[in-house]
């Protein structure tokens, strides 16, 4: 009962992206990194920049990630990558990222329900 009501109501867009959510997408990002930069407002230096430090694509789209979301800061939200992602045609992507929200917050609130039902018995 807890876990559906908590699910009607978490917003998984209003949700603030880790590293591990931006390194599970980068492979999917792979070459369309330079097509996202603009929309996430990465400048054009920042761009050319991460172009020359980094070799494999992957690892350009996710230090773009990175940049991102230290650049916004709190304001780093599941809900505006999806959309920078959907604007570019990458609505896959977009629908992992916020799928993969709601699996995290299911996977930890079943360990919590766990946790205290394994402490009850004792």
């Amino acid at each position: 009962m807890f876990l559906s009501l908590l699910e009607e109501t978490i917003d998984p867009r209003k949700s603030i992206v880790t590293e591990m959510q931006l390194s599970d997408i980068s492979d999917d990002v792979g070459t369309c990194w330079r097509e996202l930069g603009p929309k996430l407002e990465i400048a054009a230096s920042k761009i050319h920049n991460l172009d020359e430090d980094y070799s494999y694509n992957r690892d350009k789209a996710n230090a773009l990630l990175i940049k991102w979301k230290e650049q916004v800061g709190s304001g780093a939200l599941a809900g505006h990558l999806a959309d920078a992602l959907e604007s570019i045609g990458r609505k896959s992507i977009a629908e992992k990222l916020l799928g993969e929200w709601v699996c995290c917050v299911t996977e930890r609130i079943s360990c919590v329900n766990a946790t205290e039902m394994f402490s009850r018995q004792e």
